[in-house]
C-alpha cells in the first residue's frame, strides 16, 4: 500500500484480501527452460517460447543471446543462467530471479525493461530489452569525450537509478560496465543482478554463480566477487567492503567513483589493496584531479561530497547529486563559458542557479508565453492534422476546437494580467499569493500545451475527443482563488520538474482521446521521473493518470494498484483536492470495472470525506454523485442509483459540462431506469439524448452509435431481439463510418447481434457473429485483453448449445485464465465463466466437476457483492440444482 494512506484495519483486511500480484504474474509468465538442451548442446535453438538468434555475450554467470519473442513480436536479449545444485545453490536461484523482479517494477527511459522471467530446476533466463550498442565503458573508450558530454551521459544513467531507488530497489553493483548505451543515444542502466530491497541485510553465500569458492575480498579490487561481498570492489562503497548493509546511498558513491573516474582518467582510490583503499576512503583522501582537467569545480565539489565515508556526509539521494551536477540553463552557461571562468561569473551563475526569478519580468512575459502554447504556428499545425483525417464529422469539430481553444488562451492572459495587477499596480494581494497563483497559470498553460500537441497528430480517435478535450482544460478562475493561507513554492520549477510536467499533462491529454496504452507509456515515464526528483505532487498526478488509463485497458487490479499509491503520496503532501479525485476514481473503478461491491463502498466513503473536507465544489460534487450511483447500481439498489443521476443532472445544469459528459450522464439515467422495469422512460431518454448529441456533434459523430449501442441493450433487455439486432446494426455503421472497419467499438456491436440471435435460438448465426466479434477485439486490442473474457464465454456458451464440447472448453477456460490474469480472482465475470464451465462438466456428465465450478462462482460473487445482493439467488440456485442432480 502506499505509504501515507490510513485506511484503518478495515481497509488493510479489505486490501490484503488480494493475492499476491507478483506471485501471479510470476506464475503465468514461467517459462520451462529444456534441461537436455543445456546438457547435449553448447548453445539451444529455443528456450520456451523463445527461437535464439545468435549468441552475444557471457559471463561468470551466464550467457546473453539475442533471440525473438513472438508473443511481443520483437527482438529481445535472453540471459540464461545455470545455478548448479549445492550449498547456497537456493539462495543463489532466488537471488537471480530478484533480478527479475527488481526491474520489472521499474518502468522508466533510463533503466533496461525486463519483459519476461522465469526458473525451472536450476535454470533461470530473464528476457529484456534488446539494445543495438554496447556499454558506457565502451562508449568512452570509442573517441575521446568532453567533460560536458560525459556528465550528460551519467546523469542520464542517475535519473534511472534514481527511479530505482524510489522504488525501493538498490542496484550495488553500478558501474559502466552496467550500463547500456544504445544507437539512439539512450542510456539505460542494466544488470541489476546484485539489487536487493533496503533492509535485506548483506548476503552471504560460500560460493560464487559458477558453484566455486568464493575469493577472498583481501585481493586486488578489480576482482568482481558475489557473495560475502556483492558487487564490483573498485567501485564499493566502504560500507559494502565491510559487508554492511547497501543503500541508495552506497549507489551514489559507485556512481561518484565512475563519473570521477570518467572524467579525471583514474579513480579516486587508486589503491589496489583493500585495506589501504578503504583507509583512504575512511580518511577523505580523495586523489587531486590533473590541472588541465577542464571539468568545473562546483561538479568536482559534489563529487567529492558522494565520495564520503560516512553515507550521511553523502548527498542526502541521487537526486540532489543530479541537481548538482546539472544546474538550470543560465548557470550552465556560465559553468561550461570555457577554462578560465571567473570567480565572479561563477557567483552569479550560482546565484541564476538558486534564485527566484523577477516577478515584474514574468508579469511582462505573458503575451509571449501563450501565443507559444496556442499562436498562428500551432493553429497550423492543428487544422492540417484535422484535414488529414478523413472521418465525415472532423471538419465540423474543428472549428467549435479552435474558437475553444482561441477563448482559453485570451483567458489565460487576462487572469495572468487581472493577477499581476492585483500585485504590482494595486498593491491588494501579496508576493507570495502571487506565487501561487503564477503556479496555477504555469500548470494550466502547460495542458493547455499538452491538448495542442495531441490535436496537431489527430486521427480520428482525437478528432472525436477534440472538443471534450479543450472543455476538460482545469478552471482559469480557480487560480485567482489559491488560497493565502497555503505556503508559496519555495523556489521555481526546475527545467526537469517543467519536462516532468509536460509529460503528465501530455499524458492525460492521450488518456482524454482514446489513446490509454499511448498514456500508460507516458504516465509511467513521468513517475519515474517525478520519482527521481523527489516531487510529491507530480508523482501522485501521474499516477492517477496511470491508474486511469489502465482501468480503460481492462487491467483493473493494475489500475488500483496505481491510485491507492497515487493517494497515499497525495494524502501525505496534502493535495486535498487532489486525494478527493483519485478516491472517487477509485471509488468509479471498484463499481464499474471491478464490480467489488465492498471494496466500491469503502473507497466512495473516503471519497466521501475528501470532497467534504475540500469544501464540496460544484464539479466535485457532480463526480461524488456519479460515483454514489456507480456503487448503488453495483449494490442493486436502483431507486437510490435514479435519485444520484438525478441529483447528478441538476448539478449538471450549472456546469459547462462537454456535450460527451452530458450524454454519459444521459445514457446511465437511461440504464437504471431500465434496470428498474421502466423501458419507456427510458428509451425516451435516449430518444432526447440522440437529439442532443445530433443537434451538438453533427449527425456523423460517433458518440452517437454510444445511443444506438443502449439502445439495443434496452431491448435484449426487454426481449425485443428483432429491435436489439437494427440498432446494434446502427451502431456498427455509426462507428465504422467514423472509424474505419477496424475498431473495437464494433466488435461490441457484433457481440450485441449475436446474443440477440443466441436468445433467438439461432446458434449458427451466433456463433459466426461471436467469431467475428473476437477476431475483431483481437485484431484490435490484442489477445489479452478483458474485453474478451463476456465474448468467449458467451461464444463458448454457444458452442455447448451446440454440442462442440471441445470447442466450448477451449474459450471458457481461455475466458477464464484471462479473467483471473487481468480481472482478478474475485470479479464477477469470472464468476459466470465458473458458471460455464459447470453447465459444460453437467453436459459430460461430471456431477462433481460442475458442483465444483457452481461452487466456487458462489464464493467469486459473494465475495464480490456480498452475501445478501440479488445476483447470488442465480448462484445458490445453480449449487442447489447441482446438489439435487
Amino acid at each position: 500500500m502506499a505509504r501515507g494512506t490510513s485506511l484503518g484495519d478495515d481497509g488493510r483486511r479489505l486490501l490484503g484480501a488480494a493475492p499476491d500480484r507478483d506471485e501471479r504474474d510470476m506464475a503465468h509468465t514461467r517459462a520451462r527452460v529444456n534441461r537436455a538442451l543445456f546438457g547435449a548442446v553448447a548453445d539451444p535453438q529455443r528456450v520456451d517460447r523463445f527461437a535464439l538468434l545468435a549468441r552475444v555475450g557471457a559471463g561468470a554467470s551466464g550467457v546473453v543471446y539475442a533471440a525473438y519473442d513472438p508473443r511481443l513480436d520483437r527482438k529481445v536479449a535472453l540471459k540464461l543462467i545455470r545455478v548448479p545444485d549445492g550449498p547456497g545453490a537456493e539462495e543463489r536461484r532466488r537471488r537471480w530471479l530478484r533480478e527479475g523482479q527488481a526491474m520489472a517494477r521499474l518502468s522508466h527511459p533510463n533503466v533496461l525493461p525486463v519483459y519476461d522471467a522465469g526458473a525451472l530446476g536450476d535454470e533461470l533466463f530473464l528476457a529484456m530489452e534488446f539494445v543495438d550498442g554496447g556499454t558506457l565503458r565502451g562508449w568512452l573508450a570509442r573517441e575521446p569525450r568532453g567533460a560536458r558530454e560525459v556528465i550528460e551521459h551519467f546523469c542520464a544513467a542517475g535519473r534511472g537509478l534514481a527511479a530505482a531507488h524510489a522504488a525501493g530497489v538498490v542496484h550495488r553493483d553500478f558501474k559502466p560496465d552496467n550500463v547500456l548505451v544504445g544507437r539512439d543515444g539512450r542510456v539505460r542502466v542494466a544488470d541489476f543482478g546484485l539489487s536487493r530491497s533496503p533492509g535485506e541485510g548483506p548476503a552471504v553465500s560460500g560460493a560464487n554463480e559458477t558453484g566455486e569458492p568464493e575469493a577472498t575480498v583481501e585481493g586486488p579490487l578489480h576482482v568482481t566477487r558475489t557473495g560475502a561481498v556483492l558487487g564490483t570492489p573498485a567501485y564499493m562503497a566502504p560500507e559494502q567492503l565491510r559487508g554492511e548493509v547497501a543503500t541508495a546511498r552506497s549507489d551514489q558513491f559507485s556512481f561518484c567513483v565512475a563519473l570521477w573516474e570518467a572524467l579525471y582518467g583514474a579513480r579516486p582510490f587508486p589503491q589496489e589493496d583493500l585495506p589501504e583503499a578503504l583507509a583512504a576512503m575512511d580518511a577523505g583522501a580523495v586523489e587531486p584531479p590533473p590541472e588541465a582537467a577542464a571539468v568545473p569545480r562546483p561538479v568536482r565539489r559534489a563529487l567529492v561530497r558522494g565520495l564520503a565515508a560516512d553515507p550521511s556526509e553523502r548527498h542526502p539521494s541521487m537526486g540532489h547529486l543530479l541537481e548538482a551536477l546539472t544546474p538550470p540553463r543560465a548557470a550552465r552557461r556560465a559553468l561550461w563559458g570555457g577554462a578560465g571562468v571567473g570567480a565572479l561569473v561563477l557567483a552569479a551563475a550560482a546565484e541564476a542557479w538558486s534564485g527566484r526569478p523577477d516577478p515584474a519580468q514574468a508579469c511582462r512575459d505573458a503575451g509571449e508565453r501563450v501565443t507559444r502554447a496556442w499562436g498562428d504556428p500551432q493553429r497550423d499545425r492543428v487544422v492540417g492534422a484535422f484535414a488529414g483525417v478523413s472521418a465525415p464529422f472532423a471538419a465540423s469539430a474543428l472549428a467549435p476546437t479552435l474558437g475553444a481553444l482561441d477563448d482559453y488562451g485570451a483567458r489565460w492572459r487576462q487572469v495572468h494580467d487581472e493577477a499581476c495587477e492585483a500585485t504590482h499596480e494595486r498593491h491588494e494581494v501579496s508576493a507570495a499569493a502571487l506565487d501561487l497563483r503564477m503556479a496555477c497559470l504555469d500548470r494550466n498553460l502547460a495542458a493547455l500545451t499538452a491538448a495542442v500537441d495531441q490535436l496537431a497528430r489527430a486521427d480520428a480517435e482525437v478528432a472525436a475527443h477534440a472538443r471534450d478535450l479543450v472543455a476538460a482544460l482545469p478552471d482559469l478562475d480557480a487560480c485567482m482563488d489559491a488560497p493565502r493561507s497555503l505556503e508559496p513554492p519555495a523556489s521555481p520549477p526546475t527545467a526537469a520538474q517543467r519536462e516532468v510536467r509536460r509529460r503528465v499533462e501530455g499524458a492525460r491529454a492521450r488518456w482524454r482521446t482514446g489513446k490509454a496504452a499511448e498514456a500508460v507509456a507516458e504516465a509511467s515515464t513521468a513517475r519515474g521521473e517525478a520519482l527521481a526528483l523527489e516531487d510529491p505532487i507530480l508523482q501522485a498526478e501521474a499516477g492517477g493518470v496511470l491508474g486511469l488509463a489502465q482501468a480503460d485497458l481492462g487491467r483493473g487490479p493494475d489500475a488500483e494498484a496505481s491510485l491507492l499509491r497515487a493517494v497515499g503520496i497525495a494524502e501525505a503532501a496534502r493535495a486535498d483536492e487532489l486525494v478527493a479525485r483519485l478516491w472517487l476514481a477509485l471509488a468509479r473503478l471498484a463499481s464499474e470495472e471491478q464490480r467489488d461491491l465492498e471494496r466500491a463502498g469503502f473507497f466512495l466513503a473516503r471519497a466521501e470525506s475528501s470532497v467534504a473536507r475540500v469544501g464540496s465544489p460544484l464539479a466535485l460534487r457532480f463526480d461524488l454523485e456519479r460515483a454514489r450511483a456507480a456503487e448503488a447500481m453495483l449494490g442493486a439498489r436502483y431507486d437510490r442509483a435514479r435519485a444520484d443521476l438525478d441529483a447528478a443532472a441538476s448539478l449538471a445544469a450549472q456546469l459547462a459540462l462537454s456535450a460527451r459528459a452530458r450524454l454519459e450522464l444521459e445514457l446511465s439515467r437511461a440504464a437504471v431506469r431500465g434496470k428498474l422495469g421502466d423501458y419507456g422512460e427510458a428509451a425516451a431518454l435516449l430518444d432526447r439524448a440522440s437529439e442532443d448529441a445530433r443537434s451538438a456533434l453533427g449527425p456523423d459523430h460517433p458518440l452517437l452509435g454510444d445511443v444506438y449501442g443502449a439502445r439495443a441493450r434496452l431491448d435484449l433487455a426487454r426481449g425485443d431481439l428483432e429491435a436489439a439486432r437494427g440498432w446494434a446494426r446502427r451502431a456498427r455503421e455509426q462507428w465504422a463510418a467514423a472509424f474505419g472497419p477496424e475498431h473495437p467499438k464494433l466488435a461490441r456491436a457484433l457481440a450485441w447481434e449475436a446474443r440477440a440471435e443466441y436468445q433467438r435460438g439461432q446458434y449458427a448465426p451466433a456463433a459466426g457473429g461471436y467469431d467475428e466479434a473476437v477476431a475483431m477485439l483481437e485484431r484490435t486490442r490484442g489477445p489479452r485483453h478483458a474485453d474478451l473474457v463476456p465474448l468467449l464465454r458467451e461464444r463458448g456458451m454457444v458452442a455447448l448449445r451446440q454440442g462442440r464440447y471441445d470447442d466450448a472448453a477451449r474459450d471458457l477456460e481461455r475466458a477464464r485464465k484471462l479473467a483471473a490474469d487481468l480481472l482478478g480472482p474475485h470479479h464477477p465475470d469470472l464468476a459466470s465463466v465458473e458458471e460455464g464451465l459447470g453447465t459444460l462438466a453437467m453436459r459430460r456428465g461430471d456431477l462433481d466437476g460442475a458442483l465444483g465450478h457452481a461452487l466456487r462462482a458462489l464464493e467469486i460473487r459473494e465475495r464480490a457483492l456480498g452475501p445478501e445482493h440479488v445476483h447470488l439467488a442465480y448462484s445458490h440456485n445453480n449449487v442447489g440444482d447441482m446438489l439435487l442432480r
